[in-house]
Parts: structure tokens; sequence; C-alpha cells
């Protein structure tokens, strides 16, 4: 464990638009040396299945880094942010579509 003054970092899933790495049962993070060979047989990218995984790793502070440029990624911030996720990206879709989507 940590001493209570550091930063614990743990990647638990990685996606992108056609496939994606979830950390296995009883694992607490993706190995960062090695997720490349992983994700190269992962299984297809299924946003909800995602999502639930992260929230099911029971961190006190979940957090979404989305650097793509997709509209269908930035679709999800709504639903992430209402499941009390952080979220970190440039990724301008979200804020340059509708007025009422970026008011909710």
């Amino acid at each position: 464990m940590p001493p209570p003054s550091a930063v614990d970092l743990r990647v638990a899933a990685i996606t992108g638009n056609s496939r994606m790495l979830l950390c296995g049962e009883g694992d607490l993070a993706l190995d960062l040396e090695t997720w490349e060979e992983g994700y190269a047989t992962a299984p297809p990218a299924d946003m909800e299945a995602f999502t639930q995984h992260v929230i099911d790793q029971g961190a006190p502070n979940n957090m979404i880094i989305d650097c793509s440029a997709s509209e269908v990624v930035a679709g999800h911030y709504k639903d992430w942010l209402k499941r009390g996720m952080n979220l970190v990206t440039p990724n301008k879709k979200a804020n340059s579509g509708p007025l009422e989507y970026y008011k909710e």
C-alpha cells in the first residue's frame, strides 16, 4: 500500500475504435509493459462493457482519458459524468454539437 501522500494510478482498461483491453478478474491494473500484445488480440470494443468494467474496479476516483476525436466516444461523456467518473479530453466533439447536449 502506498503512503497516504502518494498517488496510485492504475490503468484498468484501454479501448479504441475496434478493440478493448480490460484487466483480468482479480487484477488491479493492466501491465503497461505488455499491454500492446494483449490489445492486438483483444475482443471488439463495447463501450457499455468498458464503462461497467471501469466502475466494477471499485477505485475511489475513476478517470476516463479520451484522446480520440470520436463523436461516438464523446456521446458517452454525459453518462460517465452522471456516474461520477472524471473525464480528461482534448476531444471537441461533445462541445461542438447541439447546444442542448452541451448544457446537459
